[in-house]
């Protein structure tokens, strides 16, 4: 895809300068349907972010939009959705109804810009070269793969980035002194939140109501998945308009923004930390699936998804 190595290193640096907003996006998509998981993206939350982000018109190319989805699976890898364009040995064939990863996720993002600012700039040349038009179609016209790459990241992804709540922001607002006095000041209420819907990488519950949280200065351990954490927030009162309270010793709270399922699934795979250090993230890791711990929430990610709502 990248014969040329001085640009594949260079392309890899942008991908490393950039690869928090980029994730960012990924997870914001890859929860839009609740159809699927929260950490893969179907074609329908491909094409919602190619629409959104104004990179293709996905009605007047769907063809190619779709054939950017189906290359950009990455050929032969076991339970990722198959192989580029034609399936891989042993993965699922990549097609309409199969689902990229991360990864895959950042290789559409080069093929998008190589058709967005390569592949229909020379075809726009060429139109004009057809019609008598004085054109050239040399490399001064014409940017290189990673100028186009950095094209669509100011053009079309920039935008996109700076209205979605990214994990920058989020990390600058649980390392303020304000949101981490609050979060020490009520640990174990936290705490027991979380350890009453948690469940143990037995399947079994984690809560166990004979032991006094006091007793034990041990981080909660244990997961949480989309629906037990959609159960915590629906009981929490989270979704839905946040009224004025009546409660003269609390403070007064109105919000015009109403707080939607697919809200809190974006925020549950928004909340997802990319490596796992919690021992039962890192046996389901060892049981097969790399990406499982992406679909299971630790008491970490439960604060950063507490802040996030």
């Amino acid at each position: 895809m990248v014969p040329d190595e001085e640009e594949q290193r260079t392309i890899r640096a942008f991908f490393i300068r950039h690869y928090t907003e980029l994730s960012d996006v990924y997870k914001f998509y890859s929860a839009v349907n609740s159809g699927g998981g929260t950490h893969t993206l179907e074609y329908i939350e491909f094409s919602k972010f190619l629409s959104e982000a104004d990179i293709i018109d996905v009605g007047n190319h769907s063809n190619v939009a779709l054939k950017i989805f189906i290359e950009s699976h990455v050929k032969g890898e076991e339970g990722k959705g198959g192989g580029g364009g034609g399936g891989g040995a042993g993965g699922r064939v990549a097609s309409i109804h199969s689902e990229i990863h991360q990864h895959e996720f950042f290789i559409s993002l080069i093929k998008l810009a190589t058709f967005k600012y390569i592949v229909l700039a020379k075809k726009k040349v060429a139109m004009l070269r057809r019609k008598g038009h004085e054109a050239s179609i040399s490399k001064a016209s014409t940017p290189t793969l990673f100028q186009a790459i950095e094209i669509l990241y100011h053009d079309s992804l920039k935008p996109v980035i700076d209205k979605i709540l990214t994990g920058v922001s989020m990390k600058a607002t649980l390392g303020s002194d304000e949101v981490l006095l609050l979060f020490h000041e009520n640990l174990d209420n936290l705490a027991a939140a979380f350890c009453s819907y948690a469940e143990s990488a037995e399947g079994s519950k984690v809560f166990d109501p004979n032991i006094d949280p006091d007793q034990t200065d041990d981080t909660p351990h244990g997961m949480v998945d989309i629906k037990q954490f959609m159960n915590f927030a629906t009981d929490a009162d989270f979704l839905g308009f946040v009224s004025e309270s009546d409660d003269e010793n609390e403070a007064n709270i109105s919000c015009d923004t109403e707080i939607t399922l697919k809200d809190l699934r974006q925020v549950f795979s928004a909340s997802q930390h990319d490596t796992a250090t919690n021992d039962a993230e890192i046996k389901l890791m060892e049981e097969g699936d790399l990406d499982s711990h992406q679909e299971q929430m630790v008491f970490a990610e439960f604060l950063e998804a507490v802040a996030r709502l």
